[in-house]
């Protein structure tokens, strides 16, 4: 515990009992207390003030406890339209091309609340795509499935980047160019966590523009 606390702490111990002391014994006070009647007004006065000044910093404390960074992912595939979160996929092999459009995310983190996030952890999970471990560099792999490899994604800031409130920060992109997708469709889950931000959860379906061309 940090000095600054204990001396609170103990202060606030030796009130209560000073407290329990005036109620089950007044006489001990009762001396100092007609020397005090001069200066009782001034006394009132001061109760005054302290009471002010705690209703200050509660109001304060309060402010800071409801500032809150507010996070969302950004997804922006390489020559979409805006807000269309697509990949190109060969219809017979079920391969992502990798000369085409829609082979490649752009990824952004922006932050709309009133203070600076730290600490931020994105993850995606894949829903209908397997890969090995060391296939998105930047990111580090999470959730395994036996036989079929992994199926999510995680990047973190650790200590080293701030996301502050409307400046996005863009961490690494996402090259899809020849995987494979397994079924006939595919969604993601958004987690973002970050230090005073509540965990963020969101599921999104990926768009599949199919290529007949072999």
């Amino acid at each position: 515990m940090k000095k600054p606390t204990l001396v609170i702490v103990v202060f606030c111990i030796l009130m209560i009992l000073l407290s329990f002391v005036l109620f089950f014994a007044p006489s001990v006070f009762e001396n100092k207390n007609t020397d005090l009647q001069k200066v009782s007004n001034f006394i009132s006065f001061l109760s005054m003030f302290f009471a002010l000044l705690a209703l200050c910093i509660a109001t304060f404390a309060y402010r800071v406890a409801v500032l809150r960074p507010n996070l969302k992912l950004n997804i922006i595939p390489w020559m979409a339209e805006k807000g269309d979160i697509a990949l190109r996929v060969n219809k017979e092999t079920k391969q992502i091309d990798s000369t085409r459009p829609l082979t490649s995310w752009k990824l952004e983190v922006e932050n709309n609340g009133d203070v600076a996030a730290k600490y931020v952890v994105v993850e995606i999970v894949f829903d209908g795509m397997y890969f090995s471990n060391d296939v998105f560099p930047g990111w580090k792999a999470s959730h395994h499935a036996n036989a079929l490899g992994y199926y999510g994604i995680q990047w973190t800031s650790e200590d080293k980047t701030i996301v502050h409130p409307h400046f996005p920060v863009e961490i690494p992109t996402l090259y899809f160019s020849s995987h494979y997708l397994e079924g006939e469709e595919l969604n993601i889950i958004v987690t973002i966590v970050a230090d005073g931000f509540k965990k963020k959860v969101s599921k999104i379906p990926v768009r599949l523009e199919y290529d007949e061309l072999v």
